[in-house]
């Protein structure tokens, strides 16, 4: 876009600014902004809590501006200072759509200008003709002040256009100032640098560039710090030394394929003035400069940098020593093929890359997973989500620390010692190891051969292979049992159904969840250690008692061939049953789903609901405070063939392919992209049609 101002204002100490933009549209996932800060009262910061980590450091009366990249909710931002009031001017240089017809090509850095003279009021042209071809639409480089002899802003536009009223960075005598600018080219492909006072050397290097023939889309993820070489958190200091260079593999963080990251770094405890370049690991070391620092000064520039085929970087310190933190912001991969069949649709908060679109953060609207499709059953555990396809393979994504994904360490590990360390796949891996899978639920697969299959971690035994603790990075047979049909598990507890219909049960035990006779006790007397106390949990299967010919099955819940509906475990906050007991008022029950609440269809396709009522998840008019015993007839739903829980909300699908969600609307939970109260009454879920099934937390296939 041409550069506009979009915010100017004086933040006090402590204080925040919300302002709008309303000139990105609905479907852009992100904006790139230039944030400055200037002529703060004392040392302070200038932040965008959607980023978490500050955006400039700023030292008393100085003038900075860093590029940053944004994910973006409602048309508005937010900006917060620091321990000292500041003013806070924010430029838009664009955004990042979904649909955006402009992709990206990401180049090994290189300089394309050197340390060349502007003067006052005075314009130069970079010509980048010979770097970019003919089509494209807009480039990012490193732009570099130095040798300032006055305070002054320079400004980067389309040649040929007329100057905006915005700045990309502030020059400062005595010192090397750097920025990263996206920005528009002329038709002949050449960028404008103007200056406004004194004279200044500006150098640019350049890091890659937009057209419509490119092919690298970009996917924003929640900032997070990935390297962080200070004394942190017990680990020792591991600063970068003069002419060293330090890998950062983000393989972890970035899918396989992925050819350049966006990375927030800051360079902090310089011994003398230096400079950092960062590059390919796989490429010789360019003369780009990335950052550059002063002893006494703790600096950030926001960087576009290709990567190795092995998705690391490297970091080269050019004099001295410094101290190098780095964020990752987003990354550029190919442009992912919708999916037309068998897609998954979920949505709600995308915190740990639920919505396996390739981001992270931010609430999301019900929408395909990326390069996913044949999928017949899906299901969750907490913030991980897992997908049987029709060849029998089974796919994960999501949050996956603790071996939750269940194919190694994707995202994990030490980083540094690094405070906001957090990983996650929001793309969807392939679980190895796992082949002929006809169901899954909760780490748990079953195979067309009546085995089960389970991953993750075993605090409180419900992975079943006897041990009392323990984590399995990928997937291990649960020995003890075979000849199962169905198979039905949470975050403590998993249940399978044999081909007999008895049902077996295994994991914690607190409140009869186990429905074998037995409750825990003193479960919870030893912190770690409370599924060693008697009957508190089982790491072997166990049978659930009294229970035959059973069909269908959930956590808690069992339907019998009769139609009859049977239920076990925690009731009220006081109350629990230690074997099944059968649910009164419900006949010809089809298929069950339990969450907060509990959920039964009928053969008529009805659905019924008991159990905890809060924020209308019961679906039937009202708001209940306390345990319902008997089960209500959720309104408004007719011809349900299939339905699914949540935590605090239920789901229906029609058999018009129509999804429909009630209760809580907290983190985007009913599936419009946005955060509600509730809704008493079942809801359509926009953007879901042709729905064939359904799994936990609303997740349609369709």
């Amino acid at each position: 876009m041409s550069p506009s101002r979009v915010q100017d204002t004086r933040i006090p100490a402590n204080g925040r600014s919300t302002f709008a933009v309303p000139q990105v549209p609905d479907d852009a996932v992100a904006v790139l902004v230039n944030v400055t800060g200037a002529n703060p009262d004392g040392p302070t910061t200038l932040s965008l809590p959607a980023l978490g980590e500050p955006t400039v450091n700023l030292r008393a009366g100085e003038t900075r501006a860093n590029l940053a990249v944004v994910p973006i909710g409602n048309h508005s931002l937010t900006v917060a200072a620091g321990p000292n009031a500041v003013e806070a001017v924010i430029d838009l240089a664009g955004y990042y759509s979904a649909n955006g017809t402009a992709k990206y090509t990401p180049l090994n850095p290189q300089r394309v200008m050197d340390a060349t003279p502007v003067g006052p009021d005075g314009t130069i042209t970079l010509d980048l003709s010979a770097q970019v071809p003919a089509g494209a639409t807009a480039v990012t480089f490193n732009l570099t002040a130095a040798n300032a002899t006055a305070s002054s802003a320079v400004t980067a536009y389309a040649a040929g256009q007329p100057k905006p009223s915005t700045a990309n960075l502030t020059a400062t005598p005595g010192e090397d100032t750097p920025n990263l600018v996206t920005v528009g080219l002329s038709a002949d492909r050449k960028v404008t640098l103007a200056n406004a006072a004194g004279t200044v050397d500006l150098s640019a290097d350049l890091a890659g560039y937009y057209s419509p023939q490119s092919t690298q889309a970009f996917y924003p993820v929640s900032q997070l710090r990935v390297l962080d070489t200070r004394s942190w958190d017990g680990k020792p200091r591991d600063p970068i030394t003069e002419g060293a260079e330090h890998r950062l593999d983000l393989s972890g963080w970035l899918p396989a394929g992925a050819t350049a990251a966006v990375v927030n770094l800051t360079a902090t405890n310089v011994s003398v003035a230096t400079y950092v370049s960062a590059h390919p690991a796989d490429q010789q070391r360019p003369s780009a400069r990335t950052i550059s620092a002063t002893p006494g000064r703790t600096v950030e520039n926001l960087a576009v940098i290709a990567v190795s085929a092995d998705r690391a970087l490297d970091l080269y310190n050019f004099h001295g020593q410094v101290d190098v933190l780095a964020e990752i912001a987003g990354y550029f991969a190919p442009a992912r093929t919708a999916c037309q069949r068998g897609c998954v649709y979920g949505f709600g908060t995308n915190s740990d890359g639920q919505a396996g679109n390739g981001t992270v953060g931010g609430i999301t609207a019900a929408a395909a997973v990326y390069g996913l499709d044949s999928v017949v059953a899906v299901s969750d555990y907490g913030p991980t989500r897992y997908a049987v396809r029709s060849d029998g393979s089974v796919w994960a994504w999501g949050w996956s620390a603790k071996g939750a994904l269940g194919a190694g360490p994707v995202g994990s590990g030490d980083v540094q010692g690094s405070p906001t360390y957090r990983s996650y796949a929001p793309f969807p891996v392939k679980i190895p190891g796992l082949s002929n899978i006809v169901a899954v639920s909760a780490q748990v697969a079953l195979r067309a051969d009546g085995t089960v299959w389970v991953w993750g971690q075993n605090a409180y035994k419900h992975l079943g292979p006897g041990f009392p603790h323990g984590q399995y990075d990928t997937p291990v047979q649960v020995t003890e049992l075979n000849h199962v049909v169905a198979i039905a598990g949470d975050l403590d507890h998993t249940y399978a159904v044999k081909a007999d219909g008895t049902v077996w049960s295994w994991g914690w035990n607190k409140a009869g969840e186990l429905g074998n006779g037995t409750i825990g006790t003193d479960c919870e007397s030893k912190a770690g250690d409370g599924d060693q106390q008697p009957n508190c949990a089982a790491g072997i299967p166990v049978r659930v008692k009294g229970l035959g010919n059973v069909t269908k099955i959930a956590p808690g819940l069992a339907v019998r061939s009769d139609g009859s509906l049977w239920q076990w475990g925690p009731r009220d906050t006081d109350r629990q049953d230690n074997a099944p007991v059968r649910v009164p008022g419900v006949s010809n029950a089809r298929a069950v789903a339990a969450g907060g609440s509990n959920y039964v269809l009928r053969a008529d396709g009805t659905v019924w609901a008991w159990g905890f009522g809060w924020n209308g998840s019961l679906g039937d008019g009202t708001e209940h405070t306390s345990y319902v015993d008997s089960p209500v007839k959720v309104k408004n739903l007719a011809g349900v063939r299939a339905i699914g829980a949540g935590v605090l909300s239920g789901y229906a699908v029609t058999s018009d392919g129509k999804e429909y969600a009630w209760g809580g609307g907290q983190d985007g939970l009913l599936g419009d992209g946005n955060e509600r109260a509730k809704s008493l009454v079942p809801v359509p879920v926009p953007g879901v049609s042709g729905a064939t099934g359904l799994g936990s937390n609303g997740y349609a296939i369709a």
